[in-house]
């Protein structure tokens, strides 16, 4: 096996990030089938200790954040995040560098034989079955693993972490997590184990009491980083942005960061981080302010806000749910108040496109809508009957190549481009502008 028949290989198994269908039931997604094939492999995800991360906002970025700090601070580490932008190995990470091509397509053949003991196994399986595997053999010391979708019955749920985190909730894959915010709490909590510490972001009332609701009754220490810490944004720039932190009544406290992230809920993430630190100091561990310093400071998390370019500026952002649009407002506003916006965007079927557009069409100069490229995208034509409920400006360009040639040609001094909507229209431009595949 090679890389190339590696890859070919794990797409044969169902992918349901890049398909529609979904039925999330226990009957279809239950940890059985994960536990059956670790215990075939001698359970390497619990050859270390686990950070597990869920929510619907923030858990990639609190992730990266928090593997930067922890490595800083000389402990070998694992990232495992959901979906790639370029390249499937971008997921599975040590020290910050992504499985090689070599280690992944060993590691899958080293695992063939046992997931093919299992029917129905899917792709994401597969792919978290890979990252324990290689956390493994390469003797880390602590894994940073972010929940892919929901969170009782997510693969990564197989661990018995030493922390769970769970960052701010909101309304996502409804049809899948249910219909209301405490639903969706409830999917979110079932990561919470037995007198295990849990660490919540900033909440919605209805989220908040699921959670504590939760933890109290698995008897998981719960603390909420959004009333210990208080912020001040200083400066941002395209690059970085510095704030000050402090925990509340303790304002002699404060401590100046910066970090490469920009928006003003990065932020926000960085508190949840800086919970995270206190929480496994308190445990024995030695994360040293320096540490912290220099992790924030170096951490990478792309198409998240990301300027890449700055002349006209271009910006890349995942946002793929209405809250994370109305973060991205709020970054532009922020960093681009008398600036026209010219929107790239597409989506996936399964989204609400029409409140992302009630958030986003109003500040629209002009928005150009493209498809995202999967099975899963909602059509140029469907996207189009909702964009035309707003008085709003709009060309359909099927092709991204030709959606970026095209905003390209209306932008100026005066104007911005945005690309937006879903993870593979964000990575799409972002990869014809840099070239990176």
């Amino acid at each position: 096996m090679n890389y190339s028949s590696a890859t070919a290989y794990l797409n044969s198994f169902t992918n349901h990030e890049s398909s529609t269908g979904h039925n999330y039931s226990p009957e279809n997604y239950n940890l059985n089938r994960m536990m059956r094939i670790l215990n075939l492999l001698d359970c390497p995800h619990s050859k270390y200790p686990s950070i597990h991360i869920a929510g619907t906002k923030g858990k990639g970025s609190v992730a990266a954040m928090t593997e930067s700090v922890i490595r800083m601070s000389g402990k070998n580490t694992g990232l495992y995040t959901s979906p790639h932008l370029h390249s499937v190995r971008e997921r599975i990470q040590i020290n910050g560098k992504p499985i090689n091509k070599k280690s992944f397509t060993d590691t899958l053949e080293k695992l063939k034989p046992s997931i093919e003991t299992e029917k129905n196994i899917t792709y994401y399986e597969i792919l978290t079955l890979i990252a324990f595997q290689w956390f493994a053999t390469n003797n880390i010391d602590v894994a940073i693993l972010e929940v892919g979708l929901g969170g009782r019955l997510d693969a990564t749920n197989v661990v018995n972490p030493i922390l769970s985190v769970i960052t701010t909730i909101s309304y996502d894959h409804m049809n899948i997590l249910g219909q209301t915010i405490d639903k969706i709490a409830a999917e979110k909590s079932g990561i919470i184990k037995h007198t295990v510490p849990v660490i919540t972001g900033s909440q919605p009332p209805d989220a908040l009491s699921t959670i504590k609701s939760y933890a109290s009754e698995l008897k998981a220490p719960l603390m909420d980083s959004s009333s210990i810490w208080c912020w001040k944004s200083i400066k941002q720039t395209f690059e970085s942005q510095t704030f000050s932190v402090w925990k509340k009544k303790q304002d002699h406290s404060l401590m100046n960061y910066s970090i490469p992230l920009l928006g003003v809920h990065q932020i926000t993430n960085s508190t949840i981080v800086l919970s995270i630190i206190d929480c496994l100091n308190k445990s024995g561990w030695n994360i040293t302010i320096e540490n912290v310093h220099k992790g924030l400071s170096k951490v990478k998390w792309y198409a998240r806000c990301e300027i890449v370019e700055s002349s006209p500026p271009i910006i890349i952002d995942c946002a793929h749910n209405p809250a994370s649009i109305i973060s991205l407002n709020q970054m532009l506003d922020n960093m681009f108040p008398n600036k026209e916006r010219i929107y790239i965007f597409g989506a996936m079927a399964d989204k609400d496109v029409s409140t992302m557009f009630n958030h986003l069409m109003p500040t629209a100069y002009h928005t150009i809508l493209t498809s995202a490229g999967l099975n899963r995208s909602m059509t140029v034509q469907d996207l189009n009957l909702l964009a035309k409920k707003h008085s709003a400006i709009i060309t359909i360009k099927q092709e991204l190549d030709k959606a970026l040639k095209f905003a390209l040609q209306l932008s100026n001094q005066n104007r911005i481009v945005i690309a937006t909507g879903s993870v593979p229209v964000a990575a799409g431009v972002r990869s014809l502008i840099t070239n990176e595949q």
